[in-house]
């Protein structure tokens, strides 16, 4: 007991300890932000202690995998049971300090990589083009057809001369 008050004396105190678990959740969370991960709980309500993130939106991703494969590497993380969301749990305490937190980073980018995970980031940003084109450029053509129809079917109808654009002719016949 003596020796961790000691350590605790060492470090700072309250204030010291307090400072290197902010640095560590800090570099924890920006280096899982910059691998496209997105934490559970809102910044503003975010401990220093434990950072709770949602599992990626890739099919490759199996938390099962990913744990082990940490695991192997002498990294532990912990399943996200406090919600009935998919996500997962990392510390930031103990005889953990910034380059233990850059090192984690590291095995996890490895790690996805090994199951064939694209950065998630990069597999989100498909998946939003791919919504874009198959989704949205469909529907935003459509709605622009029929608005150029409604306003032929108008001219036409008020006996009014149709006006001739060949980019709106273009848009007609695609």
């Amino acid at each position: 007991f003596k020796q961790a008050l000691d350590e605790l004396d060492a470090e700072g105190g309250i204030a010291g300890l307090a400072a290197r678990y902010k640095a560590n959740h800090q570099v924890l969370v920006r280096g899982m932000r910059k691998l496209g991960f997105k934490e559970y709980v809102p910044r503003k309500w975010q401990s220093h202690i434990i950072t709770t993130f949602h599992y990626p939106a890739h099919p490759r991703f199996q938390f099962e995998t990913f744990y082990r494969r940490l695991s192997e590497q002498g990294f532990v993380i912990y399943p996200g049971k406090l919600t009935k969301l998919d996500c997962f749990r990392i510390g930031n305490i103990g005889r953990l300090y910034e380059r233990d937190m850059v090192a984690l980073l590291t095995a996890i980018r490895a790690t996805l990589a090994k199951m064939g995970v694209r950065q998630v980031r990069q597999h989100l940003q498909f998946q939003f083009e791919r919504f874009i084109a198959n989704r949205w450029v469909p529907f935003i053509r459509d709605h622009l057809i029929k608005h150029f129809q409604q306003q032929l079917d108008s001219c036409c109808a008020l006996g009014l001369p149709i006006p001739y654009d060949e980019d709106y002719t273009h848009a007609i016949s695609t």
